[in-house]
């Protein structure tokens, strides 16, 4: 059974976003440097350790996609997504999809739909994104098997796809706006600038815990 939770409104204009948190029955704050929205997690997870009293095991979002507003000469991204585990530090898995909207060095904006199965790097999809397209993300995990899906309501169109995970991470579901990082291929990360895209609300979520 799914359980509703409340919208939310994420507004991310500078580099830095306050980070809501919920270690069931009790809420928390964090602050982090690159991500701003909402985690469920389970009795006694912290930063550093996760807890094993909650597994989720499907979450689910909606979205209208905001406009960027690039400024020539600054290269910028931010990506809006649902997702499971990755909450801790010590977490070496992330099941998440969702849109992302960039901004180049000409100042142009391209906005587009992206799922990613920590550690792999991101897949972009074949999927038109616009401003004020309303969106629908949804990943669901079933022993090795991780579904990942994205609809583009306004247009009428979706992507879904049946990926196989080893050992995915269920311990946390989320509901995220951030600035990405960038990887090379030796493991060295960078954030990328933020994308000024003003604000998103987060409506109809849904996470599934302990079936």
């Amino acid at each position: 059974m799914r359980r509703a939770l409340a919208s939310i409104t994420v507004a991310v204009c500078g580099a830095l976003a306050a980070a809501a948190a919920l270690a069931a029955p009790t809420a928390g704050i964090d602050v982090s440097s690159n991500w701003s929205g909402y985690a469920v997690t389970g009795v006694g997870s912290t930063a550093t350790v996760a807890s094993t009293s909650m597994s989720f095991a499907d979450v689910t979002g909606t979205w209208t996609q905001p406009a960027a507003t690039c400024t020539p000469g600054q290269s910028t991204s931010a990506a809006i997504w649902v997702g499971l585990g990755g909450y801790t530090v010590g977490s070496n898995a992330l099941e998440q999809t969702g849109t992302a909207a960039d901004c180049n060095g000409a100042g142009k904006a391209t906005y587009y739909a992206w799922y990613e199965l920590v550690p792999a790097t991101s897949v972009t999809l074949k999927l038109k994104v616009f401003p004020g397209d309303k969106i629908t993300a949804t990943v669901l995990v079933k022993g090795t098997d991780v579904l990942v899906q994205v609809k583009n309501r306004t247009r009428h169109t979706s992507f879904t796809k049946h990926l196989q995970m080893e050992d995915p991470d269920m311990t946390s579901a989320e509901w995220i706006a951030e600035a990405p990082s960038e990887c090379t291929a030796t493991g060295l990360c960078r954030t990328v600038p933020l994308t000024n895209f003003g604000s998103v609300t987060f409506s109809k979520l849904a996470a599934l815990r302990n079936g």
